[in-house]
């Protein structure tokens, strides 16, 4: 067995990876039970340590030029610092984060910085690079959602899943509570080395580990399970899991459709290789979601022939408020289409109608807790439906 793979030890850091104080105290007293950080460093957040002999050995974290990291080409610090490093007794090991590290097990040997006000500057050059990463964090992961779904919060909600986008938020706000929390701390240490105060070498780090490795654990596993999630989320739909085609399913359902439309004919499913297909869906926000698409012929007594597709987006949410909100996403997310253009909505006997057309007729329907969006539209001349008539057949179906 590989001598080496069963010296390692892995350890998660009890403190962030921005907290120099805690992280060198933290290696220093690791050093003491035998365990001594690998030139390998630090990998998916976790240290990864090889055993030895229990001894002394001091941990600085020095400032690197630009971050570092597995993604990063930084190969470390270049070979004249490493020299120089050397010259005090220090030894490079390994890059983390923001910084390299150096250690020593000489205890008369001289520290890296011995100056505060040039340590602050150095300090000063991460805290541009964090003011950056704050604003960054906040445009991408707050304004970029916003813009990209056009506000149809509750929508993606009710397909997606609620505690999937719940999740989300959660990653999307610790994601920007950490770089927060980051520009703050070295916002703080600066002022201490500009106040000619020398670094706490010795912090103690006991105090927070616990609270802070359950928190990095927990962000981990919420992390995995949104992954995980997006992609079962994907496989259903490049599978199309869930869908029921139309010539098999014999349920009953909650609105019309092509043949309650025109009752009067012969109808017949169009068999173009897609849609006709039924697929039911269920959230905490919306007990029951129907997606139905439709497209068929009719032949009418009289040999005129109607076709044309039917496409309702059916939601039963859990409350009228849910509803009336789901109504204004959708007709928001119509009004950024660029084909949109509204039509005369006919007089419904509902809470909320708005009749526009996106290449199509389609109509958003509200009432009570039930949100609709229908689309309808007929290739046919000889037999067509008025707007008027198939939204008042809708609605007297629906409500």
């Amino acid at each position: 067995m590989n001598e080496k793979r069963v010296r390692r030890v892995y350890r998660l850091p009890p403190c962030p990876d921005y907290d120099i104080e805690g992280i060198e105290s933290w290696l220093g007293d690791m050093a003491e039970t035998g365990l001594f950080l690998s030139r390998d460093g630090f990998f998916l957040g976790f240290a990864i340590f090889e055993r030895g002999e229990a001894r002394q050995v001091r941990y600085r974290l020095d400032v690197a030029p630009r971050k570092t990291g597995w993604l990063s080409d930084d190969t470390g610090p270049d070979e004249e610092e490493r020299n120089l490093g050397a010259s005090f007794g220090w030894e490079y090991v390994a890059s983390f984060g923001q910084f390299y590290i150096y250690r020593t097990e000489d205890a008369n040997a001289r520290e890296l910085h011995t100056d505060p006000q040039v340590q602050a500057l150095a300090i000063n050059q991460i805290r541009r690079r964090e003011r950056g990463s704050v604003v960054t964090s906040l445009l991408f992961w707050l304004v970029w959602p916003f813009i990209y779904l056009n506000g149809t919060w509750l929508l993606v909600m009710f397909e997606a899943g609620t505690w999937f986008v719940l999740i989300a938020l959660f990653l999307l706000l610790w994601a920007c509570a950490g770089a927060v929390a980051r520009a703050v701390h070295f916002r703080r240490m600066r002022k201490k080395l500009l106040r000619g105060e020398a670094l706490d070498h010795g912090k103690k780090w006991r105090r927070r580990a616990v609270r802070h490795r359950i928190s990095s654990i927990l962000s981990v596993v919420c992390c995995l399970a949104w992954i995980l999630a997006l992609l079962c989320l994907w496989a259903e739909d490049l599978e199309d899991a869930g869908k029921i085609p139309l010539e098999t399913y014999t349920g009953d359902l909650p609105f019309a459709t092509i043949a309650d439309l025109i009752p009067e004919g012969r109808y017949a499913l169009d068999d173009i290789g897609f849609s006709n297909t039924v697929e039911f869906g269920s959230d905490w926000l919306a007990p029951s979601i129907i997606h139905w698409a439709e497209i068929a012929t009719v032949t009418l007594p009289d040999g005129r022939v109607f076709s044309g597709g039917l496409y309702v987006d059916y939601y039963e949410t859990a409350s009228p408020w849910l509803a009336r909100e789901a109504a204004r996403e959708l007709t928001r997310a119509a009004r950024h289409s660029k084909y949109f253009s509204e039509l005369e909505t006919p007089e419904l006997d509902v809470s909320y109608a708005q009749a526009y057309s996106d290449m199509f007729p389609k109509l958003i329907l509200q009432e009570g807790n039930l949100v609709v969006q229908i689309e309808f539209y007929q290739t046919s001349e000889a037999y067509e439906l008025p707007l008027a008539e198939w939204t008042q057949r809708m609605v007297e179906s629906l409500f």
